[in-house]
């Protein structure tokens, strides 16, 4: 500092403040100015005396940052490597000596088996795993280390037990189901389904579900029944599968080209997509099949008005009201 060099006093106080007394020794202090005068290679050489006496993790750290200065790139990546081995080493003493001290530590073993799965040790991180799942078996950290273990070891099976194990709730059986079904196993899709649906009643997403499941086995059976197809389309709607349930109408049309609900029901997947000009065709070719139906007409009306046509608009909520009054004094 009396020599005014004071960017070369903040550097050596910076490091030196993060470093152990014990390690403020000379070859450290020697290093520090020897980059200051630029001598690179003369500091990493005073350093590297420093870390073959104390290898610790913060020795590596200004070891590298020298290194970084000094432009070397490759003993750069080197440096780190041995200060990320050195510092996984550490944290594992630290959850042994936290394991030592309470045994049934669930936070310590989770943290230790990441730890052994990072080292490659996955046979030993599994036992950490399972070791916390039987202090808590509703442990989810756990089931998921223990699966992510599984699955690099090769136990493909193990690992989805370990998945099924905390699937508890709707949403995640009826995913699981949706899965299945993409797999090919409707029968397992379907009982996911049906769990679902037991653990949750209201949750109507696994009732569409299990309702698309059951169609698309009635046309594995009886690929031209057409209160299936038209119901299939319909569920496809409801699920935003939206290119299955245009291909399911279609089909449907085929198959009975005279059923206003069928156009009725294409309407209102296109009415979804705001593609109006099509709701508005399919909805009114279904009124030309079925004239006397109040929902359709007030159906397009709500279409024309989003299209713009406020008259024909008025004129089909008139329609629709006369229909349900006549309806009603019936």
């Amino acid at each position: 500092m009396e020599l005014k060099k004071y960017e070369l006093a903040k550097i050596i106080v910076f490091h030196g403040g993060f470093l152990p007394e014990s390690f403020t020794s000379q070859p450290v202090q020697q290093a520090l100015i020897q980059s200051f005068c630029q001598n690179h290679n003369k500091a990493i050489e005073c350093l590297c005396e420093a870390t073959a006496t104390h290898p610790e993790p913060s020795m590596f750290v200004i070891l590298g940052k020298l290194q970084m200065k000094a432009k070397k790139t490759k003993v750069i990546k080197f440096t780190l490597y041995i200060c990320q081995a050195r510092h996984i080493f550490f944290l594992q003493k630290d959850f042994l000596r936290a394991i030592h001290l309470n045994p049934k530590c669930i936070k310590a073993r989770i943290c230790l088996g990441y730890n052994l799965e990072t080292l490659g040790k996955l046979q030993r991180a599994w036992r950490q795993f399972t070791v916390a799942i039987c202090i808590d078996p509703k442990c989810r950290a756990a089931y998921d280390g223990r699966t992510s273990v599984c699955l690099q070891m090769g136990e493909t099976f193990a690992a989805f037990q370990d998945t099924n194990a905390l699937t508890t709730s709707a949403p995640l059986l009826t995913n699981q189901g949706v899965i299945n079904e993409l797999m090919g196993y409707l029968p397992c899709a379907m009982k996911d389904y049906q769990q679902a649906i037991s653990v949750d009643t209201n949750y109507a997403l696994a009732y569409f579900n299990a309702a698309y499941c059951y169609y698309s086995k009635v046309l594995q059976l009886d690929p031209r029944n057409e209160s299936a197809v038209m119901n299939h389309a319909i569920t496809n709607t409801l699920l935003n599968n939206i290119e299955e349930a245009k291909e399911d109408f279609e089909k449907a049309i085929r198959l009975c080209p005279f059923s206003a609900a069928v156009y009725f029901n294409r309407a209102n997947l296109y009415n979804g997509l705001k593609q109006y000009e099509l709701a508005e065709k399919y909805n009114s070719t279904a009124l030309s099949i079925q004239p006397n139906d109040a929902l359709m007409y007030k159906f397009r009306a709500d279409i024309r008005s989003k299209l713009g046509f406020n008259k024909e608009a008025v004129e089909d909520y008139k329609q629709a009201m006369s229909i349900q009054e006549q309806f009603d004094s019936m």
